[in-house]
């Protein structure tokens, strides 16, 4: 489970493209299950949508009347395995207070890694140039209902046409919270969250 916080989009003559997302596998293998948002800037004009995907098939967008994004919102995500070995994604935007829930999703992949990112997607199988997304904070983290106690090692930046594009902040001293910037600063890590 995480909540992500926050993000924007610098409208530019070119199209870009972040996706900000949480998913079990794909670290070392091509299967994954994923659920996110993404904020994009196509011919001039911000695009802002949830989705999620089960690799190989194609990512699912939401409808974006009932279900609505815009830059700043709070998210939270859930990708949860069930007793029947089905699985479930929930997604609930606690700015636009709306909640999406997929059941029944087939998923057998290993499990051998969880991840939170923000990234350049792929398109058309192309990867993108990512999009000025500002800065997104994960937070409130969990796997198997445990604090994963992030660590430095595990985090990765993006680089794109040789250009550091996308850093991550050290984790939070609680281990379950980092935040990710566009450009090659890092943020200071996230407080951690007082309501939480």
């Amino acid at each position: 489970m995480a909540d992500f916080l926050g993000f924007r989009n610098t409208c530019s003559s070119s199209n870009t493209y972040s996706a900000t997302w949480i998913g079990i596998d794909g670290f070392t293998n091509h299967q994954l299950i994923q659920v996110g948002t993404a904020q994009n800037n196509v011919n001039g004009q911000p695009q802002y949508f949830a989705w999620w995907e089960v690799l190989p098939a194609p990512e699912v967008p939401l409808d974006t009347t009932q279900y609505p994004v815009v830059a700043g919102d709070q998210i939270e995500a859930k990708i949860a395995k069930q007793a029947n070995g089905s699985w479930t994604i929930t997604l609930n935007n606690q700015t636009q207070r709306w909640s999406f829930e997929q059941k029944e999703i087939d998923y057998l992949g290993p499990q051998t890694s969880v991840e939170w990112i923000e990234e350049a997607p792929t398109l058309n199988g192309e990867l993108t140039t990512l999009a000025d997304y500002g800065m997104v904070t994960f937070h409130s983290l969990l796997v198997n209902d445990q604090n994963p106690h992030l660590t430095p090692s595990e985090a990765g930046v993006l680089i794109q046409s040789g250009q550091w594009v996308s850093t991550p902040s050290t984790p939070s001293t609680r281990g379950d919270a980092f935040s990710v910037h566009y450009g090659d600063t890092p943020p200071s890590p996230p407080e951690n969250p007082k309501n939480m």
